[in-house]
């Protein structure tokens, strides 16, 4: 397993990376540390070969149950479609149902909107969730997508968009239903977010 080092000023993306649709994590141990996980489920999170996330395949994922909060993988992308803007999704028929019943968290270290970004905060991403249609290649999984707002700060210098975050006192409060998007994805610079160079683990 090598280490590469990605350099935050370089115009030219990772291999296979897609804006918006390419995200950090460290392990699970490192989830386990930051997040109060109550259960892990039947699709047990275990380090991955690459600590490397990219839409269209399983991810880590929280979502909240009756225990307290799950830690499990979905697909990221509804159909393919990885990302929802947070202030049209509750109107379209591909988010609707999801963006009023079912929220999750996407927990990153990082994400990639033209270079890397990061923040010294955890960077709980909202997110929303489905079971995958039985003519997915993956009908036995669960779907999700991640909100999106208007950047701001370094971000905004980069791209227009930006994941919407929710604070670590809040994540209980959003996968129940009673924290507003409006409210989340309105908010001015909730987490202060850096460039930096960002260690991949990958195989070679």
């Amino acid at each position: 397993m090598a280490v590469t080092f990605i350099d935050p000023n370089s115009e030219k993306p990772p291999k296979g990376s897609i804006m918006c649709g390419r995200g950090l994590f460290t392990s699970r141990q490192e989830i386990l540390k930051i997040y109060p996980i109550h259960y892990i489920g039947n699709r047990a999170i275990d380090d991955f070969e690459s600590n490397v996330i990219t839409a269209n395949n399983e991810v880590p994922s929280i979502t909240s149950s009756k225990e307290g909060l799950t830690l499990t993988k979905m697909i990221w992308g509804f159909e393919g479609i990885y990302n929802a803007r947070s202030e049209t999704a509750h109107a379209k028929n591909l988010w609707h149902n999801a963006y009023y019943h079912n929220r999750m968290i996407f927990p990153l270290d990082a994400f990639y909107e033209n270079t890397w970004f990061t923040s010294k905060q955890p960077m709980a991403a909202a997110g929303i969730y489905r079971a995958a249609p039985i003519y997915t290649p993956w009908p036995d999984h669960f779907e999700c997508s991640m909100l999106t707002t208007n950047s701001y700060g370094v971000v905004a210098e980069n791209h227009p968009r930006i994941p919407v975050f929710v604070h670590m006192n809040e994540i209980d409060s959003w996968l129940s239903g009673e924290l507003d998007v409006a409210e989340l994805a309105n908010r001015h610079e909730p987490l202060k977010i850096r460039r930096k160079k960002i260690r991949l683990y990958e195989e070679v």
